[in-house]
């Protein structure tokens, strides 16, 4: 169980340091996110010199704007007196974008927004001569970052604005994909390690429910639980070896009551009193029959037969003449069984049938091939008394005694028993339901590759 818990662990810690990684990384993306979009004073100074010394603007100068804009990435909205107008992006003058921004005039009420400051805040950002320039800063209304500034002199208006960074989004969305391509691998470590096994343990739980001699339970692919495949596979065959012995018990059991009952049939031959005598013989008889019938049950051995049902069912109306039989079987069908074991399955049907049905009625067989696999109808009508329960139809020595009448039923409940024993030595199986015409309808299905 300690691979269980190692691979659980792993997973845990991995999925926890992933989360833990992203949150601080989103957390480094965001500040480096602030850090570029933010307006530095000592941007703003080049910016403005550069401006100065190319005066008076025109549209030759508009060449060099774009190279400003690209190398301090910002966007400009310049007017001069001498009707110059310069607009690098319409969003600059939205309504949308001004909403976002809050106008500042004294520099003392950014300090704390900015910092750190790459000098000292008591520094001028323009030269003396120059203190006519109006300044007014601009803040983002969410960030409290220095977004953008406006000067504004007797001879131009200037509007300088930091573009917005997209490495964020390129980032976060790029850390996203990664974050979900981990979690798949994880997802993956977990249907291998925990998902999948568990299905081929059920699976494997399932065969045993349907067969207790099927092979040995599914291995474990992944090795996680190899300890619980291990412990099923001793308990079935504890649990095989538990039925084989009580199995091989009561057939002994029963072979060695025919010595006693063979003494006690002989010594009632020496009875005068008739009635007594028929008494004890027809009870003998009764007990011998019994045993016939449970040493039927272990002696079905699956043998690599095939049979062709055609030619099979033919055969039937010849050996039951007082029965009505409707037979279909258009096709040269062959089954993976013994004829003799064919034998058995039908004419226990058919013995059933006789004591529980009306045979006045007939009885109707109909063998096709579907999926692959062969599929026998076998269907009588008008079942006397109670109707029986079908759940438990299949089981040892079920009789339902208040629907059967004694006269009629000598029988001990194993002969559809033994046709399920039957069926399934050949990979097979039978199911049955109520008929159309209130009888029993029985479905056998035999798998045509087998």
């Amino acid at each position: 169980m300690k691979k269980i818990y190692f691979k659980f662990l792993f997973i845990s810690f991995s999925a926890i340091f992933l989360t833990i990684v992203t949150i601080f990384y989103l957390g480094y993306l965001k500040r480096e996110q602030l850090k570029k979009d933010r307006l530095r004073f000592v941007e703003i100074e080049e910016i403005y010199s550069i401006i100065k010394e190319n005066f008076p603007l025109n549209n030759s100068k508009i060449t060099l704007l774009k190279k400003i804009e690209k190398s301090y990435n910002v966007l400009f909205y310049i007017k001069t007196v001498k009707g110059f107008h310069y607009l690098s992006d319409k969003k600059i003058l939205s309504p949308d974008l001004r909403s976002k921004l809050i106008p500042i005039k004294r520099l003392q009420k950014i300090k704390r927004h900015i910092t750190p400051m790459p000098f000292d805040m008591k520094r001028k950002i323009f030269p003396n001569k120059e203190r006519e320039v109006k300044v007014i800063y601009y803040i983002d209304s969410k960030t409290k970052i220095l977004k953008g500034i406006k000067l504004r002199n007797n001879e131009f208006e200037i509007f300088i604005i930091k573009k917005p960074s997209t490495s964020f989004t390129a980032a976060f969305f790029g850390l996203i994909a990664i974050f979900f391509i981990l979690f798949g691998i994880i997802f993956l470590l977990i249907r291998k390690w925990y998902v999948n096994p568990l299905i081929e343990l059920e699976a494997s739980i399932k065969s045993i429910e349907s067969n207790l001699n099927s092979p040995e339970l599914y291995s474990d692919s992944s090795g996680t639980l190899t300890p619980v495949f291990n412990a099923l596979n001793d308990l079935k065959k504890r649990i095989i070896q538990e039925i084989n012995s009580k199995e091989e018990m009561l057939r002994d059991i029963s072979h060695d009551l025919k010595t006693p009952l063979s003494r006690i049939k002989l010594a009632a031959e020496f009875i005068e009193n008739e009635k007594i005598k028929k008494g004890i013989q027809e009870d003998v008889k009764e007990l011998e029959n019994l045993i016939s019938k449970i040493l039927d049950i272990y002696a079905v051995k699956r043998e690599d037969c095939r049979t062709s049902l055609k030619d099979f069912l033919k055969k039937i109306p010849q050996k039951f003449e007082n029965i009505n039989f409707k037979i279909k079987c258009n096709e040269n069908i062959v089954v993976p069984i013994c004829e003799e074991d064919l034998k058995r399955v039908f004419y226990n049907l058919i013995d059933n049938s006789i004591k529980f049905a009306d045979i006045s009625k007939g009885i109707f067989i109909k063998a096709e091939i579907k999926n692959n696999i062969v599929e026998i109808v076998y269907k009588d009508c008008e079942t006397r008394g109670e109707k029986p329960d079908l759940a438990r139809i299949f089981d040892y020595f079920y009789k339902n005694d208040r629907a059967r009448n004694k006269n009629i039923n000598n029988g001990f409940g194993l002969g559809l028993s033994i046709v399920k024993k039957l069926c399934e030595r050949y990979g097979g199986n039978i199911s049955a339901e109520f008929s159309d015409c209130n009888g029993i309808e029985f479905l056998i299905q035999f798998p045509i590759n087998k």
